[in-house]
């Protein structure tokens, strides 16, 4: 393919020859002497034709073209210098001054071709001068086309940093910076708009006394709602002449401003926000061509900014729903059992993982002081037990009266240094941002106090976020509840038991208590067993009616009074008595009652008595499982002070003695079955603890009672749906059989 033509110059020849760079004007004062010498030798060459001048003579039209041609290249006085170098001339060689017409004619030809040079060195200037400013305006377009391919460049330059920053507050100061390099302002200011009010989001340079979230009333700008209204930028020459008032003022004042150029950020619902160049000195009101460049730069930046934006919300979304994960992973932890401390420990634990804070610690409030249960991770200046004061005039002690989290951006923020923590705690610590939840249960003020920190500044959360701070804080208040309640529920069941191992040098003495299906709810199913003075064993079993703190408290209640007067030496008898007294006493309902059996094995007569006041009797075992059946009766609150007759049998050598609650035999045999296990189905799993008269196998030990219990409670179905209670009271071979 043969290469284009070049376009041919085509340029005036009057351009090429008068060009203010061209070779006349580089050489020009040659020319002049040139054109000098050439009207000088054309008047002597006429001289020497014809010595008569005429002013209309071809001579004086050539000295004029020279003339015009001089002022051309030298300007004015060049031009009426060549006319007069001519007139001389033509005076000296061809003037006839003998003659008055020869005189008027010379003096004539000499003003006709002066007044025609200077006329024509006018008009020459004239042009001269129209053409410098043509070519100076030319110029200048020229300078601000390049200006604005500059400006067009740098922001088709910075349009990729935008879409570069990872977060809005990143953007943001990139924005500004850009907008101080690109259009050499000395500062930038970028606002968000919401009614009447503007907010600083971002400023370049920073001010030490001006932040980000500074606010100002639009009724403080001048022409704000002129931009608004015309969707424009604006230009102020020197804010100080216009009326500027209140934040406006204060703005105005810190950042030294004096012009000011506004543009305008829209979106499809209207105006959102106001990027401000601002500049400390006077400036002249840039033209259209650079406004529209400032508006497309403001432009790409509201693009970036709203994209930045939707990722932000986005990854946002993105972590609420890893927290809500998170949050339904722990939910078993929720409902962990074990100490208050054990259960604070698993929730602060819970917390760092769904929250992915970098700390987390639980406070119990009491009263003016905060008590630490747990903090994950551990620091020594935190442990569990220490504690802080708080007193009325800290910031924490209203936030935790509030009914929501309160989240703190900056932990370390001067007005929050007058509070519980010591500053030390607060540098080993290292907070940067933190969360402050009041943990509530059923009343009205909070008990505990949760906290969560994280070392790294971190924006204020939404309100998705919040609901699930609060929703964690629930399930927290559960599970510390749970943990009191299964304290108290500990607290109980040891009060039905015996306190310590019963250690008696001719008895093993086993028991075992099971919650039923209902956990929390005791029953007042208990049991005992305490050394009689004279070497024998005193032992009882019961079951209060009901369930709850009310039937629990009962049975512990009858069994301290069984103790004091089992070891107080009074019989079986006044026992059960003054046990049914205690319960008429102390039932809150009036139709409580008690099944029980008191009663005492005896060394030296080698027999059993007790009285069975309507409970299950006793199995012996020996080589073969019965039932121990007293003397039937009633049980305790059911009659009114009638005489317990004391059932007494004789013992073998080497035996056991089964007693137990009916929430054992109460069982079913099968998931969803209605048919119970029942006393014959005990009695036949029994035999297998039977043995020969020698005592030649070994009595039934916990593992045995343990293997039993799991094995009607796994046939059932999982769980007891009573509370089951039992005694095992077996001889030891040697010290029983001397």
């Amino acid at each position: 393919m043969p290469p284009a033509d070049r376009p041919r110059n085509t340029r005036p020849l009057g351009d090429l020859l008068l060009a203010p760079k061209g070779h006349l004007q580089r050489y020009r004062w040659v020319v002049l002497v040139i054109i000098a010498a050439v009207v000088v030798l054309l008047l002597l060459v006429v001289h020497w034709v014809d010595a008569t001048l005429h002013p209309l003579a071809p001579v004086g039209a050539v000295v004029v073209f020279l003339s015009i041609l001089a002022a051309g290249l030298g300007g004015v006085p060049a031009g009426f210098g060549v006319a007069l170098v001519g007139v001389i001339t033509a005076l000296v060689l061809l003037a006839d001054f003998n003659s008055k017409a020869g005189t008027v004619n010379a003096v004539v030809s000499a003003l006709l071709w002066c007044g025609a040079a200077s006329a024509a060195g006018l008009i020459i200037r004239y042009l001269r001068r129209q053409v410098a400013r043509r070519e100076a305006a030319l110029e200048q377009a020229l300078h601000r086309t390049l200006y604005a391919k500059e400006q067009i460049e740098r922001v088709l330059e910075f349009s990729p940093q935008f879409y570069r920053a990872e977060d809005s507050t990143d953007l943001l100061d990139t924005v500004c910076a850009s907008a101080m390099e690109t259009f050499g302002a000395d500062g930038a200011r970028l606002f968000t708009i919401e009614g009447n009010e503007l907010e600083i989001v971002a400023l370049c340079p920073p001010s030490n006394h001006l932040k980000p979230g500074f606010t100002l009333q639009g009724d403080d700008l001048p022409e704000l709602d002129d931009m608004i209204e015309h969707r424009r930028p604006s230009f102020i020459r020197d804010v100080r002449t216009t009326r500027l008032k209140g934040s406006a003022l204060t703005l105005q004042h810190e950042l030294n401003l004096v012009s000011t150029v506004r543009l305008p950020i829209f979106s499809p619902t209207g105006i959102t926000g106001l990027l401000a160049l601002g500049w400390d000195h006077a400036i002249e009101r840039p033209g259209e061509d650079l406004l529209a460049i400032m508006q497309r730069f403001t432009d790409q930046a509201a693009i970036a900014w709203q994209t930045v934006l939707r990722a932000e919300a986005q990854r946002q979304a993105d972590k609420l729903h890893a927290t809500l994960e998170r949050l339904v992973a722990m939910a078993p932890s929720f409902h962990i059992t074990g100490s208050r401390e054990e259960v604070a420990r698993a929730m602060c634990e819970a917390a760092l993982v769904t929250f992915d804070c970098t700390g987390a610690a639980l406070y119990r409030i009491e009263g003016d002081r905060l008590r630490v249960l747990d903090r994950r991770p551990p620091l020594d200046s935190i442990s569990p037990g220490t504690t802080f004061p708080l007193r009325d005039e800290m910031l924490l002690a209203h936030e935790i009266t509030s009914h929501r989290p309160t989240f703190v951006a900056d932990a370390a923020d001067p007005s929050r240094y007058a509070g519980p923590w010591p500053l030390k705690v607060l540098s080993q610590v290292g907070v940067a941002s933190a969360f402050y939840v009041p943990v509530r249960s059923d009343a009205d003020e909070p008990e505990h106090l949760l906290i969560l920190s994280w070392d790294k500044p971190r924006q204020t959360p939404d309100e998705n976020v919040l609901v699930i701070v609060e929703r964690f804080a629930d399930q927290l208040a559960l599970a510390l509840t749970n943990a009191s309640a299964q304290r108290l529920h500990d607290q109980l069941q040891a009060s039905l038991l015996p306190s310590t191992e019963v250690n008696h040098p001719v008895f093993r003495v086993l028991t075992r208590y099971h919650t039923g299906e209902q956990r929390l709810k005791l029953g007042g199913d208990f049991v005992g067993a305490v050394p009689a003075p004279d070497g024998g064993l005193h032992f009882v079993i019961g079951d209060v009616s009901g369930h709850g703190p009310e039937a629990a408290g009962l049975g512990s209640t009858l069994r301290s009074t069984w103790k004091a007067l089992a070891l107080a030496g009074q019989g079986i008898p006044e026992i059960v008595d003054v046990m049914r007294r205690v319960l008429a006493t102390d039932k809150t309902e009036p139709n409580s009652f008690v099944t029980l059996i008191v009663g005492r094995i005896d060394i030296e007569g080698r027999d059993i008595s007790f009285v069975n006041a309507g409970h299950l009797p006793p199995l012996l075992i020996t080589d073969k499982v019965i039932s121990l059946e007293g003397t039937p009766a009633a049980p305790l609150g059911f009659d009114s002070g009638t005489v317990r007759v004391l059932s007494s049998f004789p013992l073998p050598r080497h035996w056991s003695m089964f007693c137990y609650t009916d929430g054992l035999t109460d069982a079913r045999v099968a998931p969803g079955a209605s048919e119970r296990f029942g006393e014959d189905r005990l009695k036949q799993r029994l035999t297998d603890w039977t043995g020969p008269p020698d005592g030649s196998r070994p009595a039934p030990d916990g593992a045995a009672v343990d293997a039993l219990m799991t094995e009607i409670e796994t046939a059932g179905g999982g769980h007891f749906a009573d509370d089951v209670a039992i005694l095992l009271i077996s001889t030891k071979d040697e010290e029983y059989s001397e």
